[in-house]
């Protein structure tokens, strides 16, 4: 394929400016560079002032390459890829580029004029369409990602259409996948999207789907019920540290027996301490007498004892000055 050249050609000169007023944004006042200039900002063509301002450093590219990509890049600056060549590619090609994708395709450049100066090449008409292959898979083999390898090949593909379109072309040859397809120029391609974890084997998936379901249908009126009556009941403020859990007050001299009932009966206690409308009510709450507790002692239907007990008095909790207090209940005396 050969790229259409631009009608009119135009050499730039020491003192032309790197941007040329159709790319310039609206409103900048500010100073453009020169062509001569060691560093190209490209300020000009920002119109967003928040994002990173790009600048084309020539000093980091080797001597005999620097002239022949001076030219290029302000090319492709100034220039537009044409229409016949946009027609073959992806829709993602765009016949300009933003200030940071030029500074990301004109470093991509840097790197090639490294890699031909290492071996020897000082001049971009060397290089035919064997070199620029050499390149690909030198990156291709590199590790770089997909992505990276094949940004990087576009971007050398750009080299050798706008040396075409600038006023003193260079020569460089066509890229080979151009002609023989990119994919031999890619690393393997790897999952992207998609669960590379091996699936679950449907002898366990079955069953766990059936009781899903089951659990589903069989428990999900408790469960909405539940919901809707969480939702009912005003919201219970936090307890102070110093107020009994139940409503009752201790006494530092509590006697061993003594008799305990929450004020408000079992409503209050299921209230407070969050436990189920649907959990059966404990012996003593169906009882008219009020139940005996022993301090120290726990009935069997209020479960296991906490790690820090609930029935301490205030002043037992309190302890001596500089002792931790107790984490266990007073056994009865």
């Amino acid at each position: 394929m050969t790229v259409t050249p631009a009608p009119a050609r135009f050499l730039p000169g020491p003192d032309t400016p790197v941007i040329a007023a159709h790319r310039i944004v609206d409103g900048y006042t500010g100073p453009i560079a020169r062509y001569a200039a060691p560093a190209w900002p490209l300020i000009p063509m920002n119109a967003n002032p928040g994002v990173t301002h790009s600048t084309i450093h020539w000093p980091t590219f080797p001597d005999t390459f620097r002239e022949e990509m001076r030219l290029a890049a302000w090319t492709l600056i100034n220039g537009e890829l044409p229409a016949v060549f946009l027609r073959e590619r992806h829709p993602t090609w765009r016949s300009r580029q933003a200030p940071k994708a030029l500074c990301q395709t004109i470093g991509t450049w840097c790197r090639l004029a490294v890699w031909l100066t290492d071996r020897g090449i000082t001049t971009l008409s060397n290089c035919t369409t064997q070199v620029p292959g050499e390149y690909g898979r030198h990156v291709r083999d590199s590790g770089a990602a997909r992505i990276t390898v094949h940004s990087v090949l576009s971007s050398l593909t750009q080299l050798w259409v706008f040396d075409q379109l600038s006023g003193r072309p260079s020569g460089i040859g066509c890229p080979p996948w151009e002609s023989e397809g990119v994919d031999d120029y890619l690393p393997a391609a790897t999952p992207r999207g998609e669960n590379a974890t091996e699936a679950i084997a449907e002898q366990t998936m079955g069953p766990l789907l059936v009781w899903a379901i089951r659990a589903v249908e069989e428990f999900s009126d408790d469960i909405l019920a539940a919901w809707a009556e969480a939702n009912r009941l005003p919201p219970t403020s936090p307890r102070p540290p110093h107020e009994p859990l139940f409503g009752h007050s201790w006494t530092a001299s509590m006697p061993t027996g003594c008799r305990f009932r929450p004020h408000g009966g079992w409503a209050e206690l299921r209230s407070r301490a969050r436990i189920s409308p649907r959990s059966p009510a404990p012996p003593w709450a169906r009882s008219t007498a009020p139940p005996v507790i022993t301090a120290g002692a726990r009935p069997s239907w209020i479960g296991p004892a906490p790690a820090r007990s609930v029935f301490r008095s205030p002043a037992d909790s309190a302890g001596s000055p500089g002792q931790r207090p107790s984490t266990t209940p007073k056994q009865a005396s």
